[in-house]
């Protein structure tokens, strides 16, 4: 089903123009962009762009890779320590590099599956143009949750961390 540029640029909201750039980009073939709001907030980028199932994917995968890495390194490499910061590092950069590389392929995908179910259910162009609105652009709200909810994580490991 085609998609018009007027309903992604409702969907997308602020910053449409960007949106519009990278989905010429990706009709031309090109998956592979930059985006340093995903690369610098990460998995927060997901949740503030509504991208809510693909968050909470990336968070099973973290964690499935937290303790791959915890199983598998020692093994292979003698004296491997996960909670060395050199590692936290790496990880985090690598994490950082692919949701960067990665961010808009995968939101534009996003839209893609959002517009095509709003105009299989919606006939007038009124209809599409709001509904686009109000299920794409962005959310502070979950945003600030979501870095809400990590903070208080973060904090009450602090306290309840078994001292030495």
């Amino acid at each position: 089903m085609p998609i018009n540029e007027e309903y992604l640029a409702a969907f997308f909201g602020k910053n449409a123009d960007y949106y519009l750039y990278y989905w010429r980009q990706l009709q031309a073939g090109r998956r592979v962009s930059f985006n340093a709001a995903a690369f610098f907030v990460g998995l927060f980028w997901f949740i503030y762009r509504r991208m809510y199932g693909v968050a909470l994917l990336l968070v099973g995968l973290l964690i499935v890779e937290a303790q791959l890495e915890q199983w598998l390194l020692p093994r292979f490499i003698p004296g491997y320590n996960a909670a060395n910061p050199g590692s936290v590092v790496v990880v985090n950069l690598v994490a950082a590099s692919l949701y960067a590389a990665f961010g808009n392929w995968i939101y534009l995908s996003h839209a893609r599956r959002k517009i095509t179910r709003v105009l299989r259910r919606e006939t007038s162009e009124e209809a599409i143009l709001q509904q686009l609105r109000r299920r794409g652009g962005t959310s502070w709200t979950f945003f600030l949750l979501a870095l809400g909810l990590v903070a208080a994580i973060v904090l009450l490991a602090q306290l309840y961390a078994p001292q030495p």
